[in-house]
């Protein structure tokens, strides 16, 4: 897994944070981003935008194809926490995935959901 490194001359923090964003594809962004475009469409729809509306909704269907090919892997029953720059995935179990499945729109396969949950709650359970 890719880790930021400091830069060698002080740089503000949300500068900082863009730059380490940058290296990675994260679950939990992708399943904000899929929920915004179709939070988008519904709402240009409501005012009638339908040209609008259409083109969040083309957008959403592409990232909801791109986020199940790229975030899913054999060897788990879960997904794949987040996928650097050079095709590295990191799969631990955590739990921002289940932003994949708990927003109003689920970017995730339904066939994923019920699999995926059963071995978060399994690994990430703690019983005290």
């Amino acid at each position: 897994m890719r880790h930021a490194t400091v830069p060698s001359r002080p740089q503000g923090r949300l500068v900082f944070f863009i730059n380490m964003l940058k290296s990675t594809y994260n679950i939990e962004i992708n399943a904000l981003w899929y929920n915004a475009l179709l939070f988008s469409s519904e709402m240009n729809a409501f005012n009638n935008e339908e040209e609008m509306s259409e083109l969040a909704s083309k957008a959403a269907r592409k990232v909801k194809q791109t986020f199940n090919t790229l975030f899913k892997d054999p060897s788990i029953k879960y997904l794949v926490n987040n996928i650097t720059d050079e095709g590295e995935k990191d799969l631990s179990c955590c739990p921002e995935q289940i932003l994949a499945f708990a927003l109003p729109f689920s970017v995730a396969d339904n066939d994923l959901i019920g699999p995926a949950l059963a071995e978060i709650e399994d690994k990430l359970n703690l019983s005290f």
